[in-house]
């Protein structure tokens, strides 16, 4: 089989929500919750990055939470996209289905493209805890704080290399 070249892969930008309102101040529904100011320009500088990568976006997902959506909104409004709400992305979702649902969609894109996808702490940070025994490349340190980006490499239907990108400041 010939190496892969980077047409034939898939790039999948993993990012963690914004900053959002506190827990403890949110009255209403925790999926409702929003993101807070220094979250929303997050969010801007999110969708600066995303659609000046190189990489023609073809999709963007996110899980059903508000600040999930808010935070991938602006990416979507430059892309000229909508934003897919994917419950296995969902705060408590299970992180190996969360990863098979990323992979999944990516196959789903032209080679070349690129997905971005919102999630949560908890789910990503399952994810990064499956980089090890997969065998995959890693770039960064395994962490994901509020507004961070995994740029996931994907080629043939795996995941071959990961890279953190820091949040942009909020």
């Amino acid at each position: 089989m010939a190496p892969s070249t980077d047409s034939d892969k898939r790039t999948v930008y993993l990012v963690r929500h914004a900053v959002a309102v506190p827990r403890g101040s949110w009255t209403g529904p925790d999926v409702k919750r929003p993101l807070r100011d220094a979250g929303l320009r997050q969010a801007e500088a999110l969708a600066e990055r995303s659609v000046s990568s190189g990489r023609r976006l073809e999709r963007v997902l996110s899980s059903p939470a508000v600040r999930c959506r808010q935070t991938v909104e602006p990416t979507a409004a430059r892309a000229g996209l909508v934003v897919e709400e994917r419950d296995g992305l969902m705060e408590g979702s299970d992180p190996l289905d969360a990863l098979d649902l990323l992979l999944d969609e990516a196959t789903r894109t032209s080679e070349g493209s690129a997905i971005v996808a919102c999630s949560h702490g908890d789910v990503i940070d399952g994810i990064l805890e499956s980089f090890g025994p997969l065998g995959v490349v890693v770039d960064g340190p395994l962490q994901a704080p509020k507004g961070a980006t995994w740029e996931l490499e994907i080629s043939d239907g795996l995941l071959e290399s990961a890279r953190f990108v820091a949040p942009p400041r909020s």
